[in-house]
């Protein structure tokens, strides 16, 4: 369990922790940056499970 957040998305839009879990599972992750190799694996492999 996690407690509820708002955080700007990458448009500035708030997002809300608690209604997105109203819509279905929520991946959070943590991405470093550019630099780091295993952050952009993994952003990779998710991009590439969106419809």
């Amino acid at each position: 369990m996690a407690p509820d957040f708002t955080l700007p998305n990458a448009t500035g839009e708030h997002i809300s922790f608690s209604r997105e879990l109203e819509k279905g599972p929520v991946i959070l992750t943590f991405y470093r940056g550019a630099w780091c190799p295993y952050c952009n694996l993994e952003h990779k492999a998710y991009q590439e499970l969106l419809p």
